[in-house]
């Protein structure tokens, strides 16, 4: 039986979908600009353009996912970033996270992975086109697999 993190990075499919998980009990947070210049994240959770990020997980390890259902996603470029918001409510006293977030753009998938701190800045982790062309942000780690390997089979 799928954990509840692995339901959480499988349910929701579209053009554009991005998911975020980090190693620790930290809340750290996935925001992403869509084409419009909106931004979706933990305090404006739906846009005008159909995205939407679906949980905000403050309590450690994620998923967060944020997508727009397949054919809505709008033309023009979007931004993926991380940011390391808090200590958890728990109690844990992490200053820094490791993340990975998993892009799928337009058919397109790639994972990056990077770090991100308590008094640094959201990071820019990657740019996508309308034609599903991911660009590393200011990240130095990325890995590029094949999706049909780790898409679920409903």
């Amino acid at each position: 039986m799928a954990g509840a993190g692995e339901r959480g990075n499988q349910r929701r499919r579209g053009d554009v979908k991005v998911t975020l998980s980090w190693n620790n009990l930290a809340d750290v947070d996935l925001h992403v600009v869509d084409p419009n210049n909106e931004e979706i994240y933990w305090s404006h959770k739906n846009s005008a353009s159909g995205g939407v990020l679906d949980f905000d997980n403050r309590n450690g390890y994620g998923p967060e996912n944020i997508y727009w259902p397949a054919g809505k996603s709008p033309a023009g470029a979007y931004k993926v970033y991380v940011n390391f918001y808090a200590r958890s409510t728990s109690g844990a006293l992490n200053t820094s996270s490791d993340y990975t977030a998993l892009i799928t753009a337009f058919g397109n998938t790639k994972i990056y992975k990077g770090t991100v701190t308590l008094t640094g800045p959201k990071v820019l982790v990657a740019t996508i086109n309308s034609s599903g062309v991911i660009a590393q942000g200011s990240q130095l780690s990325m890995d590029i697999y094949d999706r049909t390997a780790v898409e679920s089979k409903d």
